[in-house]
């Protein structure tokens, strides 16, 4: 567990939010199943003062330093190019 209490796995899947990428798509990536990735982000929300959409979420998780949206910025910037 990281800081505030807030799993590895929550941290990942709020990663790919951060970087822009769909439940659909976070599912496929990590080979889990769409309900799992509303899950995990459901209970990263919780830990995160249950923010009222994707990219307050994505934000407070910046704030709370789990993600670094710069770099996540550019992954998204890298992948709508591809």
């Amino acid at each position: 567990m990281t800081a505030g209490g807030m799993r590895s796995s929550e941290v990942k899947t709020l990663r790919l939010v951060a970087d822009g990428w769909l439940n659909t798509e976070i599912a496929a990536h990590l080979g889990i199943s769409e309900q799992a990735v509303k899950n995990r982000l459901s209970q990263a929300a919780q830990k995160l003062g249950n923010p009222h959409n994707r990219l307050c979420l994505a934000l407070l998780a910046h704030y709370a330093g789990l993600v670094d949206l710069d770099a996540s910025a550019t992954r998204y910037a890298e992948r709508m190019a591809a």
